[in-house]
Formats: C-alpha cells, sequence, structure tokens
C-alpha cells in the first residue's frame, strides 16, 4: 500500500557491508558510489521528493546507511536559493542550470568522449499572452537509446531576448571551458563535443545574428540575393555563386 509505514524490520535484510564514513566513495560498482546511483536513480524514474525522502528515512534506520541525508535534495544538490543564479536578460530574466552539471546527471558510464546535441528555440505559454520561454535544451548523442533531455537554461520574457550574444553568453563560456578542458566523471577525464545545434530558422536567424528566411540574402550557405516565388524566397544557386 502506498502510505504503508516504514520500520526497521523491514529492512534487516540489508547485509552490514559498509562503513558509516564511506558513503561517498565506497561504490556500489566499479564507478558509481551509492550517493551517485541514488541520484541517478531518482533522476531516471522521475521519483517524486516526498518518495525519495521517504526511502531515505528507511534507508537510514539500517545501520550501513545511517549517515545518508535525510533530505533528498541534498543528494540531487538542489540549490536553496536559486534567486542568485538568475540574472537579467533584457527584457527578461535567464537562469543558467549548467551544461556540465546535466553531462554529470545524464552521461552513460564509461565513455572517454561526450558528443552532445543542443536544441534552441522559442515557446510562447498561451495565446492569450506574449510571455514566452526561450529554452536551451541538450541530450548526449552518444547512445541512439538514451535520450534524456535536460535544460542548460532558460530565458522568459514577454518578448524574445534583445540581444543573442546576451542570451547566450553563460551557455558559450561554459561550452569554450568545456570543450577545452573536459570534464571528469566518476574521476575520470571525459571529452565534451558539441555535435550539432537544431533550430528552426526563426531562431537560427536569431541567434546568428542574420536576416530571416524570408528575406532577400537570408540564405547562410550561400550569396544569392534569392527570388520571390509561390509567395516564398528560393535560392536557385549554381556552385560557382555558393559562399563554399
Amino acid at each position: 500500500p502506498q502510505n504503508m509505514p516504514i520500520n526497521s524490520n523491514m529492512i534487516e535484510i540489508l547485509p552490514a557491508c559498509i562503513s558509516n564514513n564511506t558513503l561517498d566513495s565506497t561504490p556500489l560498482s566499479n564507478n558509481i558510489s551509492i550517493k551517485d546511483f541514488l541520484k541517478h536513480w531518482a533522476i531516471q524514474f522521475n521519483i517524486k521528493q516526498n518518495a525519495f525522502d521517504g526511502l531515505l528515512k528507511g534507508l537510514k534506520m539500517h545501520e550501513c546507511f545511517k549517515d545518508l541525508p535525510s533530505s533528498s535534495r541534498t543528494i540531487l544538490e538542489t540549490p536553496t536559493n536559486s534567486s542568485n543564479l538568475i540574472r537579467n536578460v533584457n527584457p527578461g530574466i535567464y537562469y543558467h542550470f549548467g551544461l556540465a552539471k546535466g553531462i554529470q546527471m545524464y552521461a552513460p558510464n564509461n565513455l572517454s568522449t561526450i558528443k552532445i546535441a543542443v536544441g534552441i528555440d522559442g515557446l510562447p505559454l498561451s495565446k492569450s499572452s506574449s510571455s514566452q520561454f526561450w529554452p536551451i535544451l541538450a541530450y548526449i548523442t552518444n547512445d541512439p537509446s538514451y535520450k534524456t533531455v535536460f535544460p542548460i537554461g532558460i530565458y522568459h520574457g514577454n518578448k524574445k531576448p534583445t540581444d543573442s550574444n546576451d542570451f547566450l553568453i553563460d551557455f558559450v563560456e561554459e561550452v569554450k571551458y568545456l570543450t577545452l578542458n573536459g570534464l571528469f566523471l566518476n574521476n575520470t577525464k571525459v571529452n565534451v563535443v558539441i555535435h550539432l545545434i537544431c533550430c528552426d530558422a526563426p531562431a537560427k536567424s536569431f541567434i546568428l545574428k542574420v536576416k530571416g528566411h524570408t528575406g532577400f540574402f537570408s540564405c547562410t550557405r550561400c550569396s544569392v540575393e534569392g527570388e520571390y516565388v509561390n509567395r516564398r524566397i528560393c535560392f536557385p544557386y549554381t556552385q560557382s555563386k555558393s559562399a563554399e
């Protein structure tokens, strides 16, 4: 039953195999500690905070796990004051979750290089309001069967960001650092590579600061002016006119 109370008799079968001071360092396998396992498990299966807290309460009844934290927020490293991480991006606000933190949470084990797919787009919140999100999302492309999308950052305002450079600065600086220096996962250094960036045409023109896709000279792959055909701009270019 969902509300069945936990008592110490229910967990007597757990082996007394873990010392009190090694919860952070004792591996559940060769690659992951107990705290990291609980963290990944809660994220992977979308465990609610009250359920996770109940599990920790039950585990702490056993001598092996008495030094585990009582709150899931500690294991998940949930910020207690997120307002310090919010900055103004005209005409709204931006919160940076962090690419490194997403990789640490969702990266499969035993990878020497982490390949990242990034998606950026605008998202209106309702038809009756101009309020909108501009999220920067990502997933790890190494394993096609494991594509958990996680946030890198998110903007909110009544209009899209005025300056895409200001909107992207936290993301760009972190990517520059990670691609140059890598990232340590389970005491092993891994390389980080941006595999692709996916945007629709309006988001692409906003991020690159180029003309919108409906304008002349708006193609980013050639230098052709374009022709207005059937209510759209087309670019019938030859190889000699290609920007490449």
